[in-house]
């Protein structure tokens, strides 16, 4: 398993505006339907451009994948699910 604390974007792997909304509500515990329902698209992109996301950061799940983004990226949701201190 990648380690979330190591793990770094390759200058050309940024993310895009679209994967840090979803990353945002991927904090709040929202589920793949329920973050396309509030972006306006389906779940199933929001899963592809999840993989995508964790294939950028080199985690192995969402989990992983909200870890990596919460530490390097703090914002209120982060902070109030306890993801960072």
């Amino acid at each position: 398993m990648a380690s979330v604390a190591k793990t770094k974007l390759r200058p050309d792997q940024t993310l895009t505006p679209r994967e840090f909304d979803i990353a945002e509500l991927l904090l709040t515990g929202m589920s793949a339907e329920h973050i396309g329902k509030k972006l306006g698209i389906q779940a199933g992109g929001v899963r592809g451009m999840m993989v995508g996301m964790r294939n950028k950061t080199g985690t192995d799940n969402r989990v992983a994948l909200a870890l990596w983004f919460a530490n390097r990226f703090p914002t209120p949701e982060a902070m109030k699910v306890g993801y960072i201190d």
